[in-house]
């Protein structure tokens, strides 16, 4: 399975090759805003014209970028597919790896979130449900909206405990 990274930069897409868990050989780098998609590994290579901070390789065959590169053709063609996927210039040497098109199943994705992803997510909803009781405190008891105030409140609890569930890795 290849996984997908996006960055803002090249330089953090670069960084995270070294510093990030998450980001491991092999692994596809996407930086929308300089149109630079490349592959993870100690030594981080563009696919697209555009490289940013990633290493650009010149033009060989297919053959000789295989024998050239630690990557092999499925990491390539990922990787030639997610710059296809964002319409970003691969170099030419590079669209012999195109392929055909394939759909992502969910059972092929991951959701990875960071500490202060779940802390953020978590205030958010308090936020939130604090604002919907007031609402509901003043609504006519038995009225549509006191119904679907309560009911908001009860999803948000119930995406809150989800969310927890995640942070403590059960979800």
């Amino acid at each position: 399975m290849h996984r997908v990274h996006h960055f803002r930069t090249s330089m953090l897409a670069y960084n995270a090759c070294f510093d990030d868990p998450h980001v491991r050989e092999g692994d596809i780098l996407v930086v929308a805003p300089e149109r630079v998609v490349g592959i993870a590994s100690d030594d981080p290579i563009a696919i697209t014209t555009a490289h940013g901070e990633l290493k650009p390789i010149p033009a060989l065959t297919r053959e000789g970028l295989l024998a050239e590169l630690a990557h092999d053709a499925g990491q390539i063609s990922h990787a030639v597919k997610e710059a296809l996927r964002f319409q970003f210039d691969v170099a030419p040497h590079f669209l012999n790896f195109a392929g055909p098109t394939h759909t992502l199943f969910a059972s092929e994705t991951i959701v990875v979130l960071t500490f202060d992803d779940l802390l953020v997510t978590s205030d958010a909803i308090d936020h939130r449900i604090t604002a919907l009781q007031q609402r509901l405190d003043t609504a006519e008891p038995g009225s549509s909206m006191a119904l679907f105030t309560q009911h908001a409140i009860v999803r948000l609890r119930a995406a809150r405990e989800k969310l927890a569930s995640y942070a403590l890795g059960r979800g």
